[in-house]
């Protein structure tokens, strides 16, 4: 009980010097965009998407101070994401600790280190997008990892309790990322051949999970002219170069790419030989067979991952992010919480728990900074830059659009984006346009960092039919645009 609740505290402190040392520096658009959708629109959806189900816009939404709002959002994605951490921890120590009595502390012990390491490796960009930003990702995982824990107590007989839970759950995960239903497999396939058997839970699980996959993938549809479930197998070689350039990027030492492949390699082939070696062992041989087996899984997931998602359309229309790639590059932080797990066990309890200080230390002092209200972070005084004065209407450059909208909103300020994902909100921007033109017939649009035709598009496909008037440049970066409303504008959502 007592590391439990060293884990518990670890995950507060972490997830605040995270939020507190990353955010001021990369918060961006996309992120804060949560927070707007939050305060002023909850869709079912990412605006301007048809999937990614809006559960943290949702959650944060008792809290209507626009500050509050957003740091409530950093919060719990990251604390999403050590969460996972955790559940990587208490998996690997499950999985290969025999003794029930070490694994409270080693759980401790692994997770510290694991969450450390990953600061500590990680380039202070990567951190903030596996940790701050993708909780789409993150989210998907914890509630497959409920689900799963749901399955595993619900083995012969079904509990009507247990398995609604699981299936809220898998609805929810899957309506947030329904790639997702791919990690489901995994946990699946791994599960029955560990346990050797298929029990009612897991029956449960993959029926629910299919179906609600198939739900998903019915109410999704695909946007952006993109076919999202469709591959080019021949495009593969050509773009894992480009692949491996991204997920190298997101190290902070050159070398450790591809120190880090030798070791997936050298994990796979041993994984493997030790399946060999093990495969009619009983009692501790069974642990070690286990324990390769779910190495060997983990390790061939992350290349089919790789592969499949190199020659996926959406990702090549998004320049190969690598934030497509995370679920594999969890898959490979998996199998290495695994092996530290055992080299942890292998060294006792004192040496544990000085390494994991030691790295918790490290990465504390490496990241932390003291905590500042969000309008001093970097990206509110790149708007600042452009103009200080507060608009009701922006358009223009998406990464600069959205920060103005929250800075005057964290102002005590109505302001609407025309720009990128602004159909999301078009009809209670339009309703605000036709007041604010009462007066004279107009209303004005601040346009940032874009050429004034860019933001005269954004504005007519955002709230219908408009007339442009006077272009009034306001420094070297932005203008003011008037506008008038035609007497049928309609917002074309």
């Amino acid at each position: 009980m007592r590391y439990s609740l060293v884990a518990l505290v670890w995950l507060g402190l972490i997830t605040h010097v995270t939020v507190s040392g990353l955010a001021p520096a990369f918060l961006n658009a996309d992120v804060i965009l949560n927070s707007v959708m939050s305060l002023q629109n909850i869709t079912p959806f990412y605006w301007g998407q048809n999937r990614l189900l809006n559960v943290v816009p949702l959650l944060a939404w008792p809290l209507r101070d626009p500050a509050l709002n957003l740091l409530a959002i950093l919060y719990l994605n990251t604390g999403l994401y050590y969460l996972v951490l955790w559940i990587f921890a208490r998996g690997a120590v499950a999985l290969t600790a025999v003794h029930a009595q070490s694994r409270e502390w080693l759980t401790t012990a692994v997770f510290v280190s694991l969450s450390s390491a990953a600061l500590l490796i990680l380039t202070p960009q990567a951190a903030f997008e596996l940790s701050l930003w993708h909780h789409e990702y993150t989210l998907p995982l914890v509630l497959l990892g409920a689900a799963l824990l749901l399955a595993h107590l619900n083995p012969v007989r079904a509990s009507a309790g247990k398995t609604w839970l699981m299936a809220l759950c898998l609805f929810v995960a899957l309506g947030v990322n329904p790639a997702s239903i791919l990690v489901l497999g995994l946990n699946v396939v791994t599960y029955c051949l560990v346990q050797r058997k298929i029990s009612l839970g897991i029956r449960q699980l993959a029926f629910l999970g299919g179906l609600f996959f198939f739900f998903w993938s019915a109410v999704s549809i695909p946007t952006g002219g993109l076919t999202y479930y469709t591959v080019v197998p021949q495009s593969v070689l050509e773009s894992w170069k480009i692949v491996w350039n991204q997920l190298g990027a997101i190290l902070h030492s050159a070398v450790a790419g591809p120190a880090l492949l030798a070791l997936c390699f050298a994990s796979l082939g041993m994984a493997l030989w030790q399946l060999f070696q093990h495969r009619h062992d009983t009692g501790e041989g069974r642990v070690a067979f286990n324990t390769h087996l779910v190495i060997a899984a983990l390790l061939s997931f992350a290349a089919v991952w790789t592969a499949g998602f190199s020659a996926h359309h959406w990702v090549a229309a998004n320049a190969y992010h690598w934030r497509y790639f995370i679920y594999a590059v969890l898959a490979i932080a998996a199998m290495f919480t695994i092996q530290f797990s055992m080299a942890l066990r292998r060294i006792g309890k004192t040496a544990s728990v000085f390494i994991a200080g030691a790295l918790g230390v490290a990465a504390c002092v490496q990241t932390y900074l003291p905590a500042r209200h969000p309008e001093q972070f970097n990206v509110y005084a790149q708007v600042d830059q452009l103009s200080k004065q507060s608009y009701a209407f922006y358009s223009g450059d998406y990464w600069l659009v959205w920060p103005a909208v929250h800075r005057d909103l964290m102002r005590g300020k109505e302001a609407f984006g025309l720009t990128l994902r602004g159909n999301g909100n078009a009809t209670k921007a339009l309703a605000f346009a036709r007041h604010q033109s009462q007066s004279d017939g107009t209303f004005t649009v601040l346009c940032l960092a874009a050429p004034a035709a860019k933001c005269m598009q954004q504005v007519s496909e955002t709230l219908g039919s408009v007339e442009a008037g006077q272009v009034i440049p306001i420094g070297n970066d932005a203008a003011e645009i008037r506008f008038r409303l035609m007497a049928s504008a309609t917002s074309p959502q």
